[in-house]
């Protein structure tokens, strides 16, 4: 006798090998064996991720994207390389009497890395632990200006023999700084309301700047810092706080309190913070905390978001990382092997989900920005073209809308058209020169494309087009339990799917089997759509029939490798457990 289950949501994500055996736990019923170039939502389903739509190509083959958010209505993408700043807007290179706007940087490629930075407006300030402090200035859209900070009375530490402050935030009203190679767990404050003055009264005033040293046991240099209701300080050796007298006293030269919370260690990477809570990298840049004031400890508290999914971090650690707060609240990270990783996070509804991502090519950058309608996600890939790796600026490209398939951009690095006439012949793809790409002409899927002499010639005229590389995205079940009708579990026993009903949500394509090598693909055109037009994107359930005997593990497999739409809300399988 068969059972239907149902799997009703995803947002566990994807879980460690090493949770096959937990079905005890609660988060098993709601994880996956795999999850690649997919992204759970906060409401439990998983979709496609779009495609990254091609910028431009860097400066240099080493460069580091920082963002600065002049307003919530008017953000930029700065591509840092060697000793020079690159300016992007609204999807393109900021350009100023038709050549691009850069700016002169004390930056070589190899200190990319270790800079650090804060922003007040139209101000941003930035530290290198060999470098004195500078500032990025932004007075119109093409009018940019960097150079040192002129301070006040600055800390007589700071030099070239000493060193510089490698962190750097405003709290309370005041620039801070902090951790000289030769003074790691010194914090430098400002005068309050004046950012650039270090200066000192006598007698001492509330307002003048002031300087404190960490009592630790040990040298825990600091590696970031936050500002919340109190300073945040991540150290080497555990996580601080900083703030005045009590409570309700602010920092002053005689007023200061300093406690130690935990102990695990940060990595010199800054924390993301996502609402309330800090996220951050543990020393070994392999493990993802969360810090947050817990009234049950009386105290903060940092709980391991990884451990659940520690595969993922297990042999490589995290380089860079940044928030996309709309529409799904997701945290991507760049890996040291060039994978990205997304993280689907929003404590208040418990949804934890970890997501791995994948092109052809490899991430070394990431940033986000506010967008119009969404956070924009900016990324510098390493891609080779022509045997010659070359570094490109790529945009992800906002959520499908479900407004039609000819707007689907699902490709990488790739371009859209949209002439008003149609056409076979499409140019400006260089920088795929000799790569066979994707296309997706009025929303139907045409045939795979190789690029000469920059252009790509389609079999058939089509108005809106959009062409790049071609990316797969899989999703993959764990074990399934339950079903045994003689009671205990179903695991270790003999098991056969007979169909699985995917319930979808403006969706176009699919292929499901019980592996990545025994797929079928759902046919989804149907007689009421226009011969050699688009098929309507679909919503609903759709049943497929599995082509498979009996087996211990009764997994499903789904996969999109068309330039598609594909939402999955839930899976019924329904299943015979072998008594």
């Amino acid at each position: 006798m068969s059972v239907s289950l149902i799997m009703t949501n995803f947002s566990a994500g994807e879980l460690s090998p090493r949770l096959g055996g937990r079905v005890d736990l609660a988060k098993y019923a709601n994880g996956l064996a795999k999850l690649e170039n997919m992204f759970t939502h906060p409401h439990g389903g998983a979709s496609r991720r779009t495609g990254f739509r091609f910028i431009g190509e860097a400066t240099a083959n080493k460069v580091r994207l920082i963002p600065f958010e002049f307003s919530t209505e008017q953000a930029y993408v700065l591509e840092f390389s060697d000793r020079k700043i690159r300016v992007y807007k609204d999807g393109g290179i900021v350009l100023n009497s038709g050549s691009p706007v850069e700016i002169t940087s004390p930056y070589t490629a190899s200190d990319l890395a270790k800079i650090r930075f804060t922003q007040s407006a139209d101000v941003m300030y930035l530290v290198h632990p060999e470098i004195q402090p500078y500032k990025l200035s932004r007075t119109s859209h093409v009018d940019w200006s960097m150079g040192v900070v002129p301070f006040s009375s600055p800390p007589e530490e700071w030099n070239s023999s000493n060193g510089f402050p490698s962190c750097v935030t405003f709290f309370e009203e005041r620039l801070c700084f902090a951790a000289s190679p030769a003074n790691p767990q010194t914090v430098w404050m400002s005068k309050a309301g004046a950012y650039e003055d270090f200066g000192i009264s006598d007698p001492l005033v509330d307002d003048d700047a002031c300087t404190y040293t960490l009592s630790a046991d040990q040298v825990n240099a600091i590696r970031w810092m936050v500002s919340s209701k109190k300073l945040i300080l991540g150290t080497s050796g555990g996580e601080w706080w900083l703030s005045g007298g009590s409570s309700a006293d602010s920092v002053t030269p005689n007023s200061v309190m300093v406690r130690r919370e935990t102990t695990h260690g940060s990595a010199a990477i800054p924390p993301v913070v996502v609402g309330g809570v800090m996220l951050f990298l543990q020393r070994e840049g392999r493990t993802i905390r969360e810090l947050a004031y817990s009234f049950e400890a009386d105290g903060y508290v940092a709980p391991d978001l990884t451990i659940l999914a520690e595969h993922l971090t297990r042999s490589n650690s995290i380089t860079e990382w940044a928030y996309q707060q709309s529409p799904d609240s997701i945290v991507w990270m760049v890996r040291d092997d060039g994978v990205l990783l997304g993280l689907t996070y929003q404590r208040e509804h418990e949804v934890v989900s970890f997501h791995r991502h994948l092109t052809d090519g490899k991430f070394r950058s990431v940033c986000s920005i506010p967008g119009p309608t969404q956070d924009e996600v900016w990324v510098v890939v390493d891609r080779e073209v022509n045997g010659t790796v070359r570094s490109y600026v790529e945009r992800m490209e906002n959520q499908f809308d479900g407004s039609g398939s000819e707007g689907a951009f699902f490709v990488d690095s790739g371009l859209s058209y949209d002439q008003g006439v149609s056409d076979t012949v499409f140019t400006g793809l260089d920088h795929l020169e000799g790569k066979t790409v994707s296309v997706l002409a009025d929303g139907a899927v045409h045939p795979d494309v190789a690029v000469e002499n920059g252009a790509i010639t389609l079999t058939a005229p089509a108005k809106i087009v959009h062409a790049g590389l071609p990316y797969i995205s899989n999703m993959k079940t764990l074990r399934i339990e339950g079903g045994a009708m003689s009671g205990g579990t179903a695991q270790g026993r003999m098991k056969r799917i007979s169909h699985v009903t995917v319930r979808l949500f403006q969706s176009l394509g699919l292929q499901v089997g019980y592996d990545g090598d025994h797929l079928e693909r759902a046919p989804f055109r149907s007689s009421a759509d226009k011969v050699g037009g688009a098929p309507a994107l679909y919503t609903g359930d759709y049943e497929v029939k599995f082509n498979r005997g009996y087996d211990r593990d009764g997994q499903i497999y789904i996969r999109q490798d068309q330039p598609l739409p594909l939402s999955v809300l839930a899976l019924i399988p329904e299943v015979s457990v072998y008594s």
